[in-house]
């Protein structure tokens, strides 16, 4: 079993070290696959086995945490804050002048393992992706999606489950993703 993940800090010189490799070529290490034009501003943690697309943006004060062997498609967006619409200001720069700080809701995003999300889907902060998911291209996932379901639109809704119940609990039960390959093959051809 290979326990290695990406992880980056937020420390401001090593994130702009991080995104200038990235702006300039995909990145291949501790076997996580980053695609080319990435930009990562935010505190960010990647299995074993995931892949991004080009395009790939994490950004806001949150943090964000990806699981193993998970497919991101190109332009995925995970926001992990926003501007606090209940501010009397919305507007970051205007909020600086007069109260000399920024109103806004932090949410870490957390996105479990084996979880595949199409292209230029947005994923907005406090959301939890559980194992398994299916995100369909072009969504906006504005709340937590159960595992093994598929989920798409705007706001992204379950469409239907993947698996039967039972066969869903015995896959989060065995957390087979943390096992060899030998052993994922056996698992898998029971």
């Amino acid at each position: 079993m290979n326990s290695k993940s990406l992880y980056f800090k937020k420390n401001k010189v090593r994130l702009i070290l991080w995104n200038i490799w990235l702006r300039l070529s995909k990145i291949k290490l501790h076997g996580v696959t980053i695609g080319w034009g990435s930009w990562i501003k935010s505190e960010l943690t990647i299995g074993y086995g995931s892949a991004t697309g080009w395009g790939f943006v994490v950004r806001g004060a949150g943090k964000a945490q990806i699981g193993r062997y998970c497919a991101i498609g190109e332009n995925v967006r995970i926001i992990t804050s926003n501007h606090d619409h209940q501010a009397p200001v919305v507007s970051f720069g205007l909020q600086s002048k007069i109260y000399d700080k920024n109103f806004q809701v932090i949410g870490n995003v957390v996105i479990g393992h084996d979880v595949w999300i199409g292209d230029s889907v947005t994923i907005l902060p406090g959301v939890n992706v559980g194992t398994g998911a299916v995100i369909g291209a072009g969504s906006v996932v504005t709340s937590d999606i159960t595992p093994y379901s598929i989920a798409a639109g705007s706001p992204a809704k379950v469409i239907k489950s993947r698996f039967s119940h039972d066969k869903t609990k015995n896959f989060l039960q065995k957390q087979w993703w943390k096992l060899d390959f030998t052993s994922m093959k056996s698992f898998f051809n029971e």
